[in-house]
Formats: structure tokens, C-alpha cells, sequence
């Protein structure tokens, strides 16, 4: 008796398993609706209330089914859905509109970052214009004054650069000497027509022949110095000159370093140099800058 009582449990179990019900098309579908909405952030941030609402009936629905409840669980799987359909959709809408809220805010600084590029390119033009002008206008100035010297007299220009002077017996150009070169060989540059007369000069010291010979040299570096800075080598001429017409004391260091010097002689506008010059004599000369 107790066995045949065994067998008969055994089979209705059995029977029970087999018969555990299973979630229809509907209640699939919703359950895999609700997982994907309860994945999406943007729906946990904005609809998380009809996200809920979404899984409240897919439990029911899941509740319906164990109940054997096929209508319960076909209506609670739809509301699931549903809810969770709609979860998506405000979630949606209210990132727009956020999106929206926050796009004046974007356009304005936008804008005010372009106006301040804008700005700065307009301020580094105008430096860079002032900058030119300034320069340009320097350059004007310096060379009307040279062709105003130069005509303000029929002697013509004789210029004694203070940064062209040479140490004992030497004949060499310091970085000084060659910047202020380069002003000269711009002017003539711009001046064709003008001749250059280089005149070279040393102290009292040593003897005349070996002075004559220095001062000539003197003269000759300079006139190599404004051909390689393009200045026609035939529109030089270059005359050493000794110890002839000191500008300061032979008796002192300071005056013989001043005498250690050039002298730089710009023809007339007709390509002439002063009567002076051409004959070797004395042309009158003040202090080692440009003068007449």
C-alpha cells in the first residue's frame, strides 16, 4: 500500500513538472523591452517613474503567468510595453530639450570667442601696420636727411663715422663699423648717381711711408665692405691719406684713436666730388660724426 502511495506521488510530481507554465510571445517581448529600457541611461535619468511602472506590470504579468492567468498575463505583458515604450520616448524628449535649453548658452560663447579672435588678429595687424609705418618712416627720414646734407652745399658730404676707427697699425672692421657701413651702402644704393671718395687716415706715429700705406689700407677695407654690401665697386675710389689733418691731439691715447679713422666723402648730385677733395687738400671737418 505504501509503495503504490509512492508510485502515484511520484507521477503526479512528475505531471506537475511537466506542466509549469511557460511566458507567452507577448510577455517575451515585453520582458526583453523592459531590460533594454532599464540599460539606457538616458532613461534611468529622465522616465525613471514610467520605467518603473514598466517593470510593476511585467511582474504582474510574470505573477499571471504562474497563476495560469493567460488573459492577466497577455494585458499586464502589453502595459509592460507599453511603459516601457513610452519610458523611451520622454527620455527622448526631455535630452532634446535640454540639448535646446543649453544651445543659446553654446551660441553665445561661440560668438564671444570668435569676437575675441577676431580681436586679437585685428590688434596684431595694427601692430604689425604701426611697426612698418614706424620703420618706413624711419628710413624716409634718414635717407631725406642724407639728400638734404648732401645738397645743402656745393662741397658736397664728407661724413667721419665715430664707430669706424682702427687699433694701432691695424686695418680691420669691428661689427660697429660694419653697421654703420651699412647705412652708407644703402643711401648710395638709393643715390646711383652719387660717387663715393673713402679717405683714410692714422695717427702721428711710425713713419710716413709705412702710415701712407696703413691709411690707404684703412680705406680699402671700407671700400670692400660697401661693394660686398652691393654698392658698384667703379663708383669708389679710395685715397690714403697718412697723418694728415688730425681731428684730435696726437699726444694723448684718446686723440690718436680718433685720428685712427675714415672719412667718407659723397660726390654732388652730378657724380663730382668738391674741389677740395679732388685736389687733395684740406676740407673742413669737425667732430668724428656726419657733417659738412
Amino acid at each position: 500500500m505504501n509503495r503504490s502511495y509512492l508510485l502515484l506521488f511520484a507521477g503526479v510530481s512528475v505531471l506537475a513538472a511537466c506542466s509549469t507554465p511557460k511566458p507567452d510571445a507577448a510577455l517575451t517581448q515585453a520582458e526583453a523591452q523592459v531590460n533594454t529600457a532599464a540599460n539606457d541611461a538616458d532613461v534611468v535619468n529622465y522616465a525613471n517613474p514610467q520605467l518603473q511602472t514598466a517593470q510593476q506590470s511585467l511582474s504582474q504579468a510574470n505573477a499571471a503567468l504562474k497563476d495560469g492567468d493567460t488573459a492577466g498575463e497577455d494585458h499586464y505583458a502589453f502595459l509592460a510595453s507599453r511603459y516601457a515604450q513610452t519610458a523611451e520616448q520622454i527620455a527622448r524628449q526631455k535630452k532634446a530639450q535640454q540639448v535646446v535649453q543649453a544651445a543659446p548658452l553654446t551660441r553665445e560663447q561661440v560668438l564671444r570667442q570668435n569676437a575675441q579672435a577676431e580681436a586679437e588678429r585685428a590688434r596684431q595687424q595694427a601692430a604689425q601696420q604701426t611697426e612698418q609705418a614706424r620703420q618706413q618712416a624711419a628710413a624716409s627720414e634718414q635717407r631725406a636727411k642724407a639728400e638734404a646734407e648732401a645738397a645743402r652745399s656745393k662741397q658736397g658730404l664728407v661724413l667721419t663715422p665715430r664707430d669706424i676707427l682702427f687699433q694701432p697699425g691695424q686695418a680691420t672692421l669691428d661689427a660697429r663699423a660694419t653697421a654703420e657701413l651699412h647705412q652708407v651702402a644703402d643711401y648710395l644704393k638709393a643715390n646711383p648717381d652719387r660717387r663715393v671718395l673713402i679717405e683714410g687716415f692714422t695717427d702721428s706715429t711710425g713713419s710716413a711711408t709705412l702710415n701712407e700705406q696703413l691709411s690707404k689700407e684703412r680705406a680699402d677695407a671700407v671700400r670692400l665692405a660697401l661693394a660686398g654690401d652691393g654698392v658698384d665697386p667703379s663708383r669708389i675710389e679710395i685715397r690714403g691719406m697718412g697723418p694728415s689733418e688730425p681731428i684730435a691731439s696726437n699726444g694723448n691715447v684718446a686723440g690718436r684713436l680718433l685720428n685712427r679713422r675714415v672719412a667718407i666723402v659723397i660726390s654732388n648730385a652730378d657724380g663730382s666730388f668738391p674741389a677740395a677733395a679732388q685736389q687733395g687738400s684740406s676740407i673742413p671737418r669737425g667732430s668724428p660724426t656726419s657733417r659738412q
